[in-house]
Protein backbone atom coordinates (compact mmCIF):
# COMPACT_ATOMS: atom_id res chain seq x y z
CA UNK A 1 0.00 0.00 0.00
CA UNK A 2 1.84 3.08 -0.98
CA UNK A 3 0.80 6.17 0.48
CA UNK A 4 -0.85 8.02 -2.52
CA UNK A 5 -3.38 5.49 -2.22
CA UNK A 6 -3.97 6.29 1.21
CA UNK A 7 -6.16 8.82 2.69
CA UNK A 8 -9.09 9.93 5.92
CA UNK A 9 -12.48 10.20 5.59
CA UNK A 10 -12.94 14.08 6.77
CA UNK A 11 -15.71 14.24 9.80
CA UNK A 12 -18.47 16.42 10.93
CA UNK A 13 -16.52 18.83 14.25
CA UNK A 14 -16.36 17.34 17.88
CA UNK A 15 -18.98 17.38 19.52
CA UNK A 16 -18.96 19.38 22.75
CA UNK A 17 -20.54 17.52 25.25
CA UNK A 18 -20.82 17.29 29.28
CA UNK A 19 -18.33 14.56 29.23
CA UNK A 20 -15.75 17.01 28.16
CA UNK A 21 -16.28 19.80 31.03
CA UNK A 22 -16.14 16.71 33.54
CA UNK A 23 -12.78 15.16 31.56
CA UNK A 24 -11.48 18.71 31.56
CA UNK A 25 -12.34 19.43 35.10
CA UNK A 26 -10.99 16.61 36.54
CA UNK A 27 -7.49 17.07 34.09
CA UNK A 28 -7.34 19.93 36.24
CA UNK A 29 -7.78 18.55 39.67
CA UNK A 30 -5.32 16.04 38.87
CA UNK A 31 -7.89 13.35 39.56
CA UNK A 32 -6.99 11.11 36.99
CA UNK A 33 -4.32 8.82 36.01
CA UNK A 34 -3.00 10.69 31.77
CA UNK A 35 0.13 10.11 29.53
CA UNK A 36 1.25 12.75 27.18
CA UNK A 37 3.15 12.53 24.52
CA UNK A 38 3.70 15.36 21.13
CA UNK A 39 2.92 12.40 18.53
CA UNK A 40 1.63 9.61 18.56
CA UNK A 41 0.37 6.51 16.04
CA UNK A 42 -2.48 4.06 16.40
CA UNK A 43 -1.80 0.99 15.39
CA UNK A 44 -5.15 -1.41 15.07
CA UNK A 45 -7.34 1.17 16.52
CA UNK A 46 -9.67 0.75 13.60
CA UNK A 47 -10.42 -1.30 10.87
CA UNK A 48 -8.72 -0.01 7.54
CA UNK A 49 -10.93 1.42 5.34
CA UNK A 50 -10.60 -0.84 2.51
CA UNK A 51 -12.05 -4.71 1.85
CA UNK A 52 -8.99 -7.24 2.29
CA UNK A 53 -6.72 -6.94 0.21
CA UNK A 54 -7.65 -4.05 -1.89
CA UNK A 55 -5.80 -0.95 -1.98
CA UNK A 56 -7.27 2.33 -0.69
CA UNK A 57 -9.22 4.54 -3.18
CA UNK A 58 -8.35 8.44 -2.17
CA UNK A 59 -11.22 10.86 -2.48
CA UNK A 60 -13.75 7.92 -1.87
CA UNK A 61 -15.24 6.00 1.38
CA UNK A 62 -13.36 2.46 1.88
CA UNK A 63 -15.08 -0.04 3.78
CA UNK A 64 -12.88 -2.83 5.49
CA UNK A 65 -15.42 -4.87 7.15
CA UNK A 66 -14.43 -6.41 10.17
CA UNK A 67 -10.44 -6.49 8.71
CA UNK A 68 -7.33 -4.71 9.90
CA UNK A 69 -4.54 -2.79 8.26
CA UNK A 70 -0.95 -2.85 9.28
CA UNK A 71 1.43 -0.74 8.15
CA UNK A 72 5.41 -1.60 8.70
CA UNK A 73 8.49 0.30 6.79
CA UNK A 74 12.07 -0.50 7.08
CA UNK A 75 12.67 2.58 5.17
CA UNK A 76 14.62 5.82 6.42
CA UNK A 77 11.65 8.17 5.50
CA UNK A 78 8.37 8.00 6.81
CA UNK A 79 6.57 4.78 7.00
CA UNK A 80 3.21 7.10 6.55
CA UNK A 81 3.04 10.64 5.27
CA UNK A 82 -0.26 12.59 5.18
CA UNK A 83 -0.11 16.43 3.65
CA UNK A 84 -3.13 18.63 3.38
CA UNK A 85 -2.47 22.36 3.38
CA UNK A 86 -6.18 23.45 3.71
CA UNK A 87 -7.47 20.63 6.28
CA UNK A 88 -6.57 18.16 8.86
CA UNK A 89 -4.01 15.66 8.33
CA UNK A 90 -5.43 12.54 10.33
CA UNK A 91 -8.49 12.88 11.82
CA UNK A 92 -9.54 9.82 14.18
CA UNK A 93 -13.12 10.07 14.37
CA UNK A 94 -15.17 9.69 17.89
CA UNK A 95 -16.41 6.05 18.96
CA UNK A 96 -17.68 4.10 21.42
CA UNK A 97 -14.84 2.81 24.17
CA UNK A 98 -17.38 0.40 25.61
CA UNK A 99 -15.92 -2.87 25.20
CA UNK A 100 -13.14 -1.54 23.87
CA UNK A 101 -9.59 -3.87 24.76
CA UNK A 102 -6.92 -1.55 23.53
CA UNK A 103 -3.12 -2.84 23.34
CA UNK A 104 -0.57 -0.80 24.58
CA UNK A 105 -0.16 2.93 22.38
CA UNK A 106 -3.27 2.24 20.66
CA UNK A 107 -5.64 4.97 21.08
CA UNK A 108 -9.40 5.63 20.53
CA UNK A 109 -10.97 8.75 19.70
CA UNK A 110 -14.15 9.14 21.90
CA UNK A 111 -16.67 12.13 22.59
CA UNK A 112 -15.37 12.93 25.81
CA UNK A 113 -11.29 13.05 24.21
CA UNK A 114 -8.99 10.51 22.96
CA UNK A 115 -8.47 7.25 25.12
CA UNK A 116 -4.86 5.51 24.72
CA UNK A 117 -3.83 1.78 25.89
CA UNK A 118 -1.29 2.45 29.14
CA UNK A 119 1.02 -0.49 30.82
CA UNK A 120 2.23 1.66 33.60
CA UNK A 121 3.46 -0.91 36.28
CA UNK A 122 3.88 -3.92 34.14
CA UNK A 123 0.50 -5.59 35.31
CA UNK A 124 -1.89 -5.27 32.10
CA UNK A 125 -3.46 -2.36 30.10
CA UNK A 126 -5.02 0.11 30.93
CA UNK A 127 -7.33 2.74 29.54
CA UNK A 128 -6.36 6.58 30.15
CA UNK A 129 -7.25 9.67 28.79
CA UNK A 130 -4.24 10.95 26.12
CA UNK A 131 -2.89 14.44 27.17
CA UNK A 132 -3.63 17.09 24.34
CA UNK A 133 -1.80 20.57 23.54
CA UNK A 134 -5.14 21.99 24.75
CA UNK A 135 -5.24 20.06 27.35
CA UNK A 136 -2.01 21.01 28.72
CA UNK A 137 -2.76 25.07 28.25
CA UNK A 138 -5.38 24.06 30.46
CA UNK A 139 -3.11 22.57 33.01
CA UNK A 140 -1.15 25.36 32.69
CA UNK A 141 -3.59 27.84 33.36
CA UNK A 142 -5.01 26.14 36.06
CA UNK A 143 -3.56 24.87 39.06
CA UNK A 144 -5.25 22.55 41.42
CA UNK A 145 -4.36 23.70 45.07
CA UNK A 146 -5.86 24.10 48.73
CA UNK A 147 -5.84 28.30 49.02
CA UNK A 148 -6.81 30.63 51.43
CA UNK A 149 -7.92 33.57 50.93
CA UNK A 150 -9.56 36.25 53.62
CA UNK A 151 -12.46 34.90 55.10
CA UNK A 152 -15.75 35.24 53.88
CA UNK A 153 -19.20 35.27 55.37
CA UNK A 154 -21.31 33.80 52.86
CA UNK A 155 -24.47 33.08 54.70
CA UNK A 156 -25.89 34.76 58.45
CA UNK A 157 -29.91 34.09 58.70
CA UNK A 158 -30.00 36.97 60.82
CA UNK A 159 -30.77 39.52 58.16
CA UNK A 160 -31.97 39.41 55.11
CA UNK A 161 -28.74 40.50 53.24
CA UNK A 162 -27.33 37.61 55.06
CA UNK A 163 -29.50 35.01 53.41
CA UNK A 164 -29.37 36.41 49.89
CA UNK A 165 -26.83 33.48 49.04
CA UNK A 166 -29.83 31.01 49.74
CA UNK A 167 -30.62 29.72 46.88
CA UNK A 168 -33.05 26.72 47.55
CA UNK A 169 -35.23 25.71 50.42
CA UNK A 170 -37.98 23.33 51.84
CA UNK A 171 -40.86 25.15 51.88
CA UNK A 172 -41.84 26.94 55.11
CA UNK A 173 -37.59 26.24 55.85
CA UNK A 174 -37.30 30.07 56.96
CA UNK A 175 -39.33 31.45 59.74
CA UNK A 176 -40.59 35.44 60.44
CA UNK A 177 -37.27 35.89 62.24
CA UNK A 178 -35.07 34.75 59.64
CA UNK A 179 -34.15 31.45 61.52
CA UNK A 180 -33.96 27.92 60.02
CA UNK A 181 -36.60 25.98 61.16
CA UNK A 182 -36.23 22.78 62.52
CA UNK A 183 -35.88 19.59 59.95
CA UNK A 184 -35.86 22.01 56.99
CA UNK A 185 -32.65 22.15 54.67
CA UNK A 186 -31.66 25.41 52.85
CA UNK A 187 -28.89 25.31 49.70
CA UNK A 188 -26.37 27.77 50.29
CA UNK A 189 -24.31 29.08 46.98
CA UNK A 190 -20.56 29.65 48.02
CA UNK A 191 -19.37 32.04 44.98
CA UNK A 192 -19.17 35.44 46.64
CA UNK A 193 -16.37 33.47 48.54
CA UNK A 194 -14.88 31.20 45.66
CA UNK A 195 -15.09 33.26 42.70
CA UNK A 196 -14.08 31.94 39.92
CA UNK A 197 -12.48 28.77 41.01
CA UNK A 198 -13.29 25.44 40.22
CA UNK A 199 -14.14 24.23 43.92
CA UNK A 200 -14.01 20.71 44.52
CA UNK A 201 -14.20 21.26 48.45
CA UNK A 202 -14.63 23.93 51.19
CA UNK A 203 -12.87 24.74 54.53
CA UNK A 204 -15.79 26.56 57.03
CA UNK A 205 -17.00 27.63 60.36
CA UNK A 206 -20.28 26.92 60.66
CA UNK A 207 -22.13 28.59 63.70
CA UNK A 208 -25.56 28.28 65.43
CA UNK A 209 -27.08 30.90 67.61
CA UNK A 210 -30.48 31.44 69.44
CA UNK A 211 -31.78 27.68 68.86
CA UNK A 212 -35.34 26.63 70.45
CA UNK A 213 -34.10 23.76 71.42
CA UNK A 214 -30.55 21.33 71.74
CA UNK A 215 -30.11 19.85 68.32
CA UNK A 216 -27.64 19.67 65.71
CA UNK A 217 -26.87 20.85 62.00
CA UNK A 218 -26.06 18.50 58.56
CA UNK A 219 -23.91 19.72 56.85
CA UNK A 220 -23.17 18.17 53.06
CA UNK A 221 -22.68 18.62 49.64
CA UNK A 222 -25.79 19.67 47.13
CA UNK A 223 -27.44 17.28 45.10
CA UNK A 224 -26.46 14.34 47.20
CA UNK A 225 -27.95 12.23 49.79
CA UNK A 226 -27.95 13.54 53.05
CA UNK A 227 -25.61 11.70 55.77
CA UNK A 228 -26.37 10.50 59.29
CA UNK A 229 -23.32 12.55 60.74
CA UNK A 230 -23.92 15.89 62.20
CA UNK A 231 -21.24 18.90 62.14
CA UNK A 232 -22.28 20.89 64.72
CA UNK A 233 -24.22 20.14 67.75
CA UNK A 234 -25.75 23.17 69.77
CA UNK A 235 -27.65 23.56 73.20
CA UNK A 236 -30.58 25.88 73.39
CA UNK A 237 -29.78 29.98 73.25
CA UNK A 238 -26.32 28.61 72.86
CA UNK A 239 -23.93 30.42 70.52
CA UNK A 240 -21.60 27.59 69.23
CA UNK A 241 -19.43 27.26 66.13
CA UNK A 242 -17.43 24.27 64.75
CA UNK A 243 -14.77 23.90 61.39
CA UNK A 244 -15.61 21.73 59.15
CA UNK A 245 -14.66 20.40 55.91
CA UNK A 246 -17.39 18.86 52.81
CA UNK A 247 -17.00 18.89 49.44
CA UNK A 248 -19.45 21.19 46.99
CA UNK A 249 -22.37 20.26 44.68
CA UNK A 250 -23.29 22.24 41.87
CA UNK A 251 -26.32 24.51 41.66
CA UNK A 252 -26.63 26.17 38.13
CA UNK A 253 -22.94 26.14 37.78
CA UNK A 254 -22.59 27.84 40.97
CA UNK A 255 -20.68 25.68 44.06
CA UNK A 256 -23.33 25.17 46.41
CA UNK A 257 -24.02 22.97 50.06
CA UNK A 258 -26.91 22.30 51.64
CA UNK A 259 -27.56 22.36 55.48
CA UNK A 260 -30.37 20.84 57.99
CA UNK A 261 -30.81 22.11 61.74
CA UNK A 262 -32.69 19.58 63.50
CA UNK A 263 -34.29 22.54 65.73
CA UNK A 264 -34.60 25.74 65.20
CA UNK A 265 -32.05 28.24 65.24
CA UNK A 266 -30.00 30.86 63.36
CA UNK A 267 -26.80 29.61 61.18
CA UNK A 268 -23.84 31.58 60.07
CA UNK A 269 -21.23 29.98 57.65
CA UNK A 270 -17.86 31.76 56.62
CA UNK A 271 -15.78 30.43 54.18
CA UNK A 272 -12.04 30.42 55.19
CA UNK A 273 -10.21 28.04 52.43
CA UNK A 274 -10.70 26.66 48.84
CA UNK A 275 -9.45 23.24 47.48
CA UNK A 276 -10.14 23.30 43.49
CA UNK A 277 -8.50 24.65 40.44
CA UNK A 278 -7.89 28.03 40.52
CA UNK A 279 -6.34 30.10 37.38
CA UNK A 280 -3.06 32.27 37.08
CA UNK A 281 -1.76 34.69 34.78
CA UNK A 282 1.45 35.64 33.42
CA UNK A 283 2.44 38.97 33.97
CA UNK A 284 5.29 40.88 32.88
CA UNK A 285 8.59 39.93 31.31
CA UNK A 286 10.16 37.86 34.27
CA UNK A 287 7.84 35.05 34.34
CA UNK A 288 5.59 36.20 37.43
CA UNK A 289 2.36 34.37 37.80
CA UNK A 290 -0.53 35.75 39.85
CA UNK A 291 -4.03 34.58 40.65
CA UNK A 292 -6.85 37.56 39.85
CA UNK A 293 -8.18 36.05 43.13
CA UNK A 294 -4.75 36.40 45.10
CA UNK A 295 -2.59 38.88 43.16
CA UNK A 296 0.18 38.51 46.02
CA UNK A 297 0.84 34.91 44.50
CA UNK A 298 4.31 34.32 42.56
CA UNK A 299 5.81 31.18 41.49
CA UNK A 300 8.46 33.11 39.80
CA UNK A 301 11.09 35.79 40.63
CA UNK A 302 10.76 37.46 44.39
CA UNK A 303 7.87 38.90 46.03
Amino acid sequence: MSTDETTAQDTVAQDVTAAEVTRRRLLRMGGMAVAGAAAATAIGSSPASAAAGDPLLAGRPNDAGTAGTRLTATSAAPALSLANPTGAQLRLEPSDPAGWTPQVGEIKNTAAGPLIGLDRDGTGVERGYLVTNLDLQDLVSYLPMLYAPAPRRVLDTRSAAGRASIVGRTAGAIDAAGRVVGGSTIDVALDTATGDLDVASVFLNLTATQGTAPGHVILWPYGVERPVTSSLNYAANQDIANFAVTAVGLFQGRPTIRLLATTTAHLLVDVTAVYGSFPVTTVGGNGDVRSPLLPELRTGGLG
